[in-house]
C-alpha cells in the first residue's frame, strides 16, 4: 500500500513539473487509464491468484489424458488469454464510442446554435427592412412591410409584441389628423335638423366627411393583422399599464373589422366612426371615453368591456353580448340594442334616451339615475334590475318584465306599460302620470306617494297592492277607476296597507257576495 502511495506522489510531482495536475490528466485520459488498470488486474490475477505452479501442474496433468481432453485445456487457455487481451480493447472501444457520441452531440448543438444565430440575423434584417417599408411613400410598399411584420410575428415569439406595438403606433400616426370634433358638430346639427325634417343636406355633409376621412388600405391592413394575432395577453413581466394590444387614441373611420379579435386591448379614447365590428371579440376591452358614434357592433362580444363615459350614439348593438359591461355615464342615445344581453351591466347615469331595447335582457342591471326617456322597451326583462331614479318617461314598456323591481322615484309619466308585469314592485314616489297601465299586473306592488293622475288602469290587476295616495281626492282620477271600484273594495278591518284620504287601508278584490248585491 505504501508503495502505491509513493508511486502516486512521485507521479504527482512529475506532472507538477510539467505544469499538469493529476485530476486533469485522469479526467482527460480516463479511457487509457481504465484499460491499463484492467491489464494490471488481469496480470495480477494470473500471477497471484492462479500461480504458475498450479497452471503447470494442471497442464501436465492434462497431458497424461486423452487428446480430446488436452484440446479442451488448450481451448480454455486460449479463451483466457484472448479475454485478457481483448477485454481491455473492448472497454477502450466502448469509451471511444461514448466520446465520439458526445462529440457529435456537441457538434449538433453548436450547429443548431449557429443556425439560430443565422436565422435571428435574417429575422433582424427582415425586421429592419419591413420597418423601413412602413415609412415609404408608396401604398404597395407599406402594405408589403405590414405583411412582412405579420410573418415575422408568427415565426419569432419574442418579436410578437414589439411588432404589435409598431403597427399600433403606425395606425395612430396615420389617423392622427382625423377631427372627431368636426364630426360631432355635424352630428349634433343633424339631430337638431331631424326635429325640423331638414336632414338631407346635413346627411350629405356627414357622408362627405366620412368619405374624405376614411382610413387608407394600409391602416386597414395593420388593424387586421393586430386583430388576427393569436396572443392576446402580454407576458406578465411586460404587463405594466397594458395587458393586451395598445390601441389608445386610434381613430378608425368607415373600416370593416368584422369578426376580428381585440380582446383585452386598451383602447381608451379610441374613435370608431361608422366602423363595422360585426361579430368582433371585444371582451374585457377598455374603451373609456371612446367615440363609437354609428359603429356597427352587431352580435359583438363585449362581455366585461369598459365603456366608462363612452359615446355610443346611434350605434348598432343588436344581439351584442354586454354581460357585466361597465357603461357608467355612457351615451347610448338612439342606439339599437334589440335582443342585446345586458345582464348585470352597470348603466348608472347612462343616457339611453330614444334607444331601441326591444326584447333586451337587463336582468340584475344597474340603471340607477339612467335616462331611458322615449326608449323602446317592449318585452324587456328587468328582473332584479335597479331602476331607482330612472327616467322612463314616454317609454314603451309593453309586456316588459318589471317583477319585484325597485322603481323608487322613477319617472314613468306618459309611458306605455300595458300588460306589463309589475307585481311586487316598489313604486314609492314614482311618477306615473298619464301612464298606460291597462292590463298590467300590479298585484302586491307598493304605490305610496306615487303620482297616478291621468293614468289608464283599465283591466289592471291590483290585488293586495298598496293603493294610491289620496285616491278619492285626485283632481283627475285615473281612467278606469270606476271599473276598478266595482271590482275592488276598501277593507276597513285591515288598515295601514293603503291610503285613502289621511287613513291607510287594505284594498282587496270585492267578494262575490258583495258584487251580487
Amino acid at each position: 500500500m505504501q508503495q502505491i502511495q509513493r508511486f502516486f506522489n512521485w507521479l504527482r510531482q512529475k506532472l507538477k513539473k510539467l505544469g499538469l495536475s493529476l485530476g486533469a490528466c485522469i479526467k482527460k485520459h480516463y479511457p487509457i487509464i481504465i484499460v491499463l488498470l484492467a491489464e494490471v488486474v488481469i496480470i495480477w490475477f494470473v500471477t497471484t491468484i492462479v500461480s504458475p505452479d498450479l497452471l503447470c501442474r494442471a497442464f501436465w496433468k492434462e497431458l497424461n489424458n486423452t487428446p480430446s481432453e488436452l484440446s479442451n485445456v488448450i481451448r480454455g487457455l486460449g479463451l483466457g488469454i484472448g479475454a485478457a487481451i481483448g477485454l481491455p480493447f473492448l472497454i477502450w472501444q466502448a469509451f471511444q464510442r461514448e466520446r465520439t457520441s458526445k462529440a457529435q452531440a456537441q457538434q449538433a448543438l453548436s450547429l443548431k446554435k449557429q443556425i439560430e444565430v443565422n436565422e435571428q440575423g435574417q429575422i433582424t434584417e427582415r425586421f429592419t427592412k419591413a420597418i423601413e417599408q412602413l415609412g415609404d411613400g408608396k401604398l404597395t410598399i407599406r402594405l408589403g412591410g405590414i405583411y412582412a411584420l405579420e410573418r415575422i410575428s408568427k415565426e419569432s415569439e419574442k418579436d410578437y409584441w414589439p411588432i404589435m406595438d409598431i403597427l399600433a403606433d403606425f395606425v395612430r400616426e396615420k389617423t392622427a389628423k382625423v377631427d372627431l370634433m368636426e364630426y360631432e358638430r355635424l352630428y349634433n346639427e343633424l339631430v337638431a335638423a331631424t326635429l325640423k325634417s331638414e336632414t338631407a343636406e346635413l346627411e350629405n355633409k356627414i357622408n362627405e366627411w366620412v368619405s374624405n376621412n376614411k382610413n387608407s388600405a394600409d391602416v386597414l391592413a395593420a388593424m387586421k393583422v393586430m386583430g388576427r394575432g393569436k396572443q392576446k395577453l402580454r407576458p406578465k413581466e411586460n404587463q405594466h399599464d397594458v395587458k393586451g394590444l395598445d390601441l389608445r387614441g386610434i381613430k378608425i373611420v368607415g373600416l370593416d373589422l368584422t369578426k376580428l379579435d381585440y380582446s383585452n386591448a386598451v383602447a381608451n379614447e379610441i374613435g370608431f366612426i361608422q366602423a363595422k365590428l360585426i361579430g368582433a371579440n371585444l371582451e374585457r376591452v377598455y374603451l373609456e371615453r371612446g367615440y363609437l358614434v354609428g359603429a356597427n357592433l352587431l352580435n359583438a362580444n363585449l362581455i366585461n368591456a369598459n365603456f366608462l363615459g363612452a359615446n355610443l350614439k346611434v350605434a348598432i348593438l343588436d344581439q351584442a353580448n354586454l354581460k357585466n359591461a361597465y357603461l357608467l355615464n355612457a351615451s347610448l342615445e338612439r342606439a339599437n340594442l334589440r335582443e342585446a344581453n345586458l345582464e348585470g351591466a352597470n348603466l348608472y347615469g347612462a343616457n339611453l334616451s330614444g334607444a331601441n331595447l326591444f326584447k333586451a335582457d337587463l336582468a340584475n342591471a344597474n340603471l340607477h339615475d339612467a335616462n331611458l326617456r322615449e326608449a323602446i322597451l317592449l318585452e324587456v326583462n328587468f328582473l332584479g334590475a335597479n331602476l331607482t331614479g330612472t327616467d322612463l318617461s314616454r317609454t314603451d314598456l309593453t309586456m316588459a318584465n318589471l317583477y319585484k323591481l325597485n322603481l323608487f322615484s322613477a319617472n314613468l309619466s306618459e309611458s306605455n306599460l300595458e300588460k306589463t308585469e309589475l307585481a311586487e314592485s316598489m313604486l314609492l314616489g314614482a311618477n306615473l302620470a298619464k301612464t298606460k297601465l291597462a292590463g298590467a299586473n300590479l298585484a302586491n306592488a307598493e304605490f305610496a306617494g306615487a303620482n297616478l293622475i291621468g293614468a289608464k288602469l283599465e283591466d289592471a290587476s291590483v290585488e293586495h297592492s298598496d293603493w294610491f295616495e289620496n285616491l278619492a281626492q285626485l283632481k283627475k282620477p285615473p281612467l278606469g277607476l270606476e271599473k276598478l271600484q266595482q271590482k275592488y273594495w276598501i277593507n276597513p278591518d285591515k288598515p295601514l296597507m293603503g291610503r285613502l284620504g289621511n287613513t291607510y287601508y287594505k284594498i282587496e278584490q270585492r267578494p262575490q257576495s258583495n258584487e251580487s248585491q
